[in-house]
């Protein structure tokens, strides 16, 4: 009952805020939790510090958090020595340095990133990734250029362990205008899925909403095909050749 814990809508499997007590004794037991700052009605730290055993984390952030917020929020995750997987819906991308600290997430091997779709996924953010050499799953869903996304499949001596790069373009079009042009970085990630990039490693998704995002993670912590799932059945695949 406790294992999976969700606190965002779709429906809660338990309303936290309303029974706090109930976590500070059921705490422990949970394994998965997807959360954000209007379901925790601002007390990330306590409902995260209530589950010590997490293995896997989703954390929707608010876009008006400062400094203070991030750095008690750090605090809050190194204790969670036990976590692998890591979801981030960050309202932009300047969160993602402050918040992966390597001594923080000792063991993660899953990593999901997912901007706003008008956001690009910087330079820096995959430089980001390369602090985290126990990585074997990485998933970037954002405004994404080929030439980063082709840096680091080649980069073999900071990603030894990746099996998986799934990354999601997001291509914010003018509502008004559907004729338009593609702009040059969507013709430049097109490429990814055009099969002119060899590597068996990278899978490109189709971009989803938020909503459906959230129904995949649950679906993913209850044992079913996720979208991690599905993208290592592609690369499987793949190296058997059936494709």
């Amino acid at each position: 009952m406790f294992r999976v814990l969700n606190q965002i809508w779709p429906p809660r499997s338990i309303d936290i805020p309303r029974l706090p007590q109930l976590l500070q004794s059921a705490g422990h037991f949970v394994q998965h939790l997807i959360i954000d700052n209007s379901s925790a009605c601002g007390s990330f730290r306590n409902i995260i510090s209530s589950c010590p055993n997490l293995c896997n984390l989703a954390i929707q952030l608010p876009l008006d958090w400062g400094e203070v917020e991030l750095n008690n929020l750090l605090h809050v995750l190194q204790g969670l020595q036990r976590l692998t997987r890591l979801t981030l819906w960050p309202p932009c991308s300047s969160y993602i340095d402050k918040l992966l600290r390597p001594s923080c997430f000792p063991k993660l091997t899953h990593l999901e990133i997912l901007l706003p779709s008008k956001s690009p996924v910087s330079s820096e953010i995959w430089d980001v990734f390369a602090k985290f050499p126990k990585l074997t799953h990485v998933s970037v869903e954002g405004i994404i250029r080929s030439q980063d996304v082709l840096k680091l499949l080649e980069d073999r001596s900071s990603f030894p362990l990746l099996e998986l790069l799934v990354v999601v373009p997001s291509i914010p079009r003018n509502p008004y205008n559907y004729h338009a042009q593609p702009q040059s970085w969507e013709v430049d990630v097109q490429e990814l899925s055009h099969n002119k990039v060899k590597d068996k490693r990278l899978v490109v998704l189709a971009e989803v909403n938020f909503f459906d995002a959230v129904f995949d993670w649950k679906k993913g912590a209850n044992g079913g095909v996720d979208m991690w799932r599905f993208a290592e059945l592609v690369v499987f695949a793949r190296e058997s050749e059936y494709f």
